[in-house]
Order: C-alpha cells, then structure tokens, then sequence
C-alpha cells in the first residue's frame, strides 16, 4: 500500500485528527498528513463486535469538514483532493483515504490485503 506523503501515526494522532481513542476500537492504522499543507490521510479502523460504527463515521465526516474549512478560499488542490475522499464501510471495518490515489487504495483487492495485513 502506498503511503506517500502521508506519515504514520498511533494513538495520539486517532485521537488528535478524530478525536477518537484507540482503545474502543480492536485495532487501527493511520497515516496522516506528512506536513500542515498536506491533506493526504489514510485511517483503516476495525471497530469491536457489537459495537456501532456511526460515531466513527460521524467523527471521519467532521474531520472532512473541518479539513474544506481550513484550506476553503486558497487550498484548490487540497479541497479537490478532500471532496475526493473516500469511505467505506465493510462489516466491522472503516477504510478512510484521501489523496490523489484514494481511488487507487479504495480498489476491493487493495482494501481485503490492507484489512487482512494492517490490523
């Protein structure tokens, strides 16, 4: 999986970018921004049984928002790439990509090995 201009991150950045703590969820990877004018983000969370995956798609969704906000008027690569982002949602897991490959990761054969091989 291609992580370019993306930098990984662990709990303190869950929580920073999404305000979300890594022990509700059975496991998680993330990259973010490699810089402050970088949007690039990858987030692959696997949420515990029984659990409901609404709060973390509300939470990836204001992160979003927040992110067209600050870049909103100066920002057009970084708001293309944002309005781009993908999510989705598959059983217990959530796949959030932003980036000009978003599309290339969100491809079912990229998404089951970064699911079976990132958690």
């Amino acid at each position: 999986m291609n992580a370019d201009g993306r930098t990984e991150g662990g709990y303190k950045q869950l929580k920073r970018y999404y305000g979300v703590s890594g022990e509700s969820l059975e496991g998680f990877v993330i990259y973010v921004p490699a810089s402050t004018m970088d949007v690039d983000e990858l987030l692959i969370i696997k949420i515990k049984s029984g659990d409901s995956a609404d709060r973390y798609v509300k939470a990836i969704n204001a992160r979003t928002e927040e992110q067209l906000r600050n870049f909103n008027g100066y920002g057009t690569n970084q708001t293309a790439l944002l309005n781009n982002a993908v999510l989705i949602e598959k059983g217990n897991f959530i796949f959030y990509a932003v980036g000009a490959d978003a599309d290339t990761m969100a491809d079912a054969d990229t998404m089951a090995d970064a699911f079976r091989h990132s958690i």
